[in-house]
C-alpha cells in the first residue's frame, strides 16, 4: 500500500493492497530489518526471512515480489511456534518467543514441568538491525545463528 493512500483518509485502502507472494508457512509475528522481513514458520518450528532488498533490484519497491526466502533457524523440539518478534540494535539480534501455543490450543500443554519447559526466548544473531535504527550494518557482513537463552 503506498504511503500517499496511508495518508490520505479519503482514499480507499482496498483498491491499493497488493498480493507480493507466499511465505512457506503459516505466520503470526513479522519483524522487519534494513534488508529482510523476518517471520515465524508455526508447522515447520523455525523463523525465515525474505530479501525484499535483493528480490526489489530492477523492479523497485511498488513492484517487489516475494521469491528469495531462506530459513534463519530451526528446531523442532524448543521452536515450536516462534512468534512476538523484537529487535536488540545493540546485538544486533533478533528476539522472540517459542510457546508451543498449539498444544495449549489443544489441550496437551503439560504444566507439571515433567515435559520440560513450555516457553523459550531465542536470541539470534542475524548482524541486522531494524528498519527504524540508525545502526545499520553492511548487507556484506551479515550472518545468522541463534542460540536460547530461557527455557
Amino acid at each position: 500500500v503506498p504511503t500517499a493512500v496511508l495518508h490520505d483518509k479519503t482514499a480507499n485502502f482496498s483498491q491499493h493492497v497488493r498480493r507480493v507472494g507466499n511465505r512457506t508457512d503459516r505466520s503470526g509475528g513479522l519483524a522487519y530489518g534494513q534488508d529482510y522481513l523476518y517471520y515465524g514458520l508455526f508447522a515447520l518450528n523455525g523463523v525465515e526471512r525474505w530479501d525484499v532488498t535483493r528480490d526489489a533490484e530492477g523492479v523497485g519497491y511498488d513492484h517487489v515480489t516475494m521469491t528469495s526466502q531462506e530459513v534463519v533457524v530451526r528446531d523442532d523440539v524448543k521452536m515450536r511456534w516462534p512468534d512476538t518478534f523484537a529487535w536488540d540494535d545493540a546485538g544486533p539480534h533478533l528476539w522472540f518467543t517459542a510457546n508451543d501455543l498449539s498444544s495449549f490450543h489443544d489441550g496437551q500443554m503439560d504444566f507439571s514441568g515433567a515435559g520440560g519447559p513450555n516457553m523459550y526466548v531465542w536470541r539470534v544473531f542475524v548482524n541486522e538491525t531494524s528498519y527504524l535504527s540508525r545502526a545499520a550494518t553492511p548487507a556484506n557482513q551479515r550472518q545468522c545463528f541463534g542460540d536460547t537463552l530461557i527455557g
